[in-house]
């Protein structure tokens, strides 16, 4: 995944520092939900690791969902 900006990659950062932490934590391996291309595993592995600080690919991909139900307003 490549931000067009690093004013678009800090909003997922902040996203995932304030918000993200007041949703309820429910471990599902997406592995088993969604079936991943290596390059989707792969990009998912990279921002959890790189932009989120060490974060495994299943919380990546939650993470990102919710952010994106968040700014699109998706999310009551």
């Amino acid at each position: 995944m490549n931000f067009k900006t690093k004013a678009a990659q800090a909003q997922l950062v902040a996203f995932y520092n304030n918000q993200w932490l007041n949703i309820p934590l429910q471990s599902i391996d997406t592995a088993f939900v969604f079936p991943l291309t290596h390059e989707i595993a792969d990009e998912l592995d990279r921002v959890g690791g790189e932009i989120l600080g060490g974060v495994n690919r299943s919380k990546t991909f939650r993470v990102m969902v919710a952010y994106f139900a968040f700014v699109h307003k998706l999310k009551n």
